[in-house]
């Protein structure tokens, strides 16, 4: 399958369809520092550093399958930078390490009736439902590939009671408007600041093989 480039404003980067890709938690890449995770009934895969963990199945479904798809028609990778990973560092504000979230699921039929841009922006987080003044939008890019997925990447800062947390979201939906297709990366607004690197490693890395 062809390489796919998005069609946004710059910065621009690639945006990659990969091909032939296992269920699987890859090798490391060659010394970079990195290894890919890589689920090919999802159609993703994407890198993390060495010494990230990708967390049990069970857990991050109990918690975070979406509630308006069914169980068996979303798939899910939950991982985490601590050095104690648990599924509960997941969207949590007081995450001192990086901690993330990829899902892929169905669209119900009202779903694919109503959904918007905003319903893509709140895919993880209820971030419009937020008080006034609680929710600082960073960073905002539409993306768009040649096979018709679209869709945003967007970076928010959250102010709660716990202090500040700091994410960079991406949700994409394909051009049938069957699947949406997200991933997120977030820990509190200091811990961001020092592995900005890294967090935009593997949100660069997130790649997609649609069927």
């Amino acid at each position: 399958m062809a390489r796919q480039t998005l069609r946004r404003q710059p910065p621009r980067r690639r945006w990659t369809i990969a091909t032939g890709l296992a269920v699987a938690l890859a090798a490391s890449c060659g010394g970079s520092g990195f290894r890919y995770v890589a689920d090919r009934d999802a159609g993703v895969y994407f890198k993390l550093p060495d010494g990230w963990t990708t967390l049990p199945d069970e857990g991050v479904t109990e918690q975070f399958a979406s509630p308006t798809a069914d169980a068996d028609t979303q798939r899910l990778i939950g991982f985490d930078a601590a050095p104690d990973p648990a599924v509960e560092h997941l969207l949590h504000p007081d995450a001192a390490h990086p901690a993330g979230l990829s899902r892929v699921r169905l669209l119900s039929i009202r779903e694919r009736d109503q959904l918007s841009l905003a319903a893509l922006r709140n895919e993880f987080l209820p971030v419009d439902s937020l008080p006034p003044g609680r929710v600082r939008l960073l960073a905002s890019e539409d993306i768009e590939t040649d096979t018709g997925l679209h869709g945003t990447e967007s970076t928010f800062e959250i102010g709660l009671d716990e202090g500040t947390y700091t994410l960079t979201q991406v949700v994409l939906v394909d051009a049938g408007t069957q699947v949406v297709y997200g991933l997120v990366v977030g820990c509190t607004q200091s811990c961001y600041a020092e592995q900005r690197s890294d967090i935009e490693a593997v949100v660069e890395s997130w790649s997609i093989e649609e069927p």
